[in-house]
């Protein structure tokens, strides 16, 4: 098992917001994503889940239209998107749960 998550970053004009896995917890990766970041990294939401990395993917590609281009997962995401993230990572993993027996279905490489 793993961990999906989205976490917020201020700075001194815009907020951004990160989505990643962790097989750790979110706090771990949230002090390792500090390291030489002078604003602020705070946990928003986190989803538990068996397909963390494929899940990941699924959802990063699901907000791609907010991605600002930035070294790593960041994006400039609205608050539907913020409220409606664990929702997200539901429908997404159901369809997942749906699509894992099917003998012409593989999942994408990781």
């Amino acid at each position: 098992m793993g961990l999906v998550y989205l976490l917020e970053c201020t700075n001194d004009d815009h907020t951004v917001y990160k989505i990643g896995y962790t097989k750790n917890t979110v706090q771990k990766r949230i002090k390792a994503l500090q390291t030489g970041n002078s604003y602020i990294i705070k946990e928003l939401c986190k989803y538990e889940t068996k397909y963390h990395q494929k899940l990941e993917r699924a959802v990063q590609n699901h907000y791609k239209h907010h991605n600002l281009n930035l070294k790593g997962e960041w994006y400039n995401l609205e608050l539907s998107d913020i409220t409606s993230f664990i929702s997200t990572c539901e429908k997404i993993e159901k369809n997942f749960e749906h699509l894992k027996d099917n003998p012409f279905f593989t999942f994408p490489n990781s």
